[in-house]
């Protein structure tokens, strides 16, 4: 079943934006849809975003999903502060680990490379 929500709709969804579960699974499912065509495991691909390092800025994270992954036409910048300020693995945080990382995308990245 495709519950996919058109990038219209997520970011017609940002101006009354409401931090729910269903709205955080389909931004993670948009990044990890990109990041699902990189064969290589979870870990190695958080190297992307932190160059090899144990983490990476909050900040440097979402230039590298707006920018490398070219996602800025699906995923508007609000939304990833939304989201990065949100979630639950994430909150109070100002760096992202590989753990986190992991934590928060596994199961996305799984599901996307099926």
């Amino acid at each position: 079943m495709n519950t996919d929500i058109p990038s219209q709709s997520i970011a017609k969804m940002t101006n009354q934006l409401t931090y729910n579960v269903e709205w955080e699974n389909q931004l993670i499912a948009t990044i990890a849809k990109t990041l699902a065509r990189i064969n290589a495991e979870t870990a190695l691909i958080f190297g992307i975003f932190s160059g090899g390092h144990r983490s990476v800025t909050k900040e440097d994270f979402k230039y590298c999903v707006l920018s490398r992954l070219n996602l800025k036409d699906k995923i508007s910048e609000r939304e990833m502060d939304f989201f990065l300020e949100g979630n639950r693995v994430l909150e109070g945080k100002s760096f992202i680990e590989r753990q986190d990382f992991e934590s928060v995308f596994a199961n996305a990245l799984l599901t996307a490379k099926e």
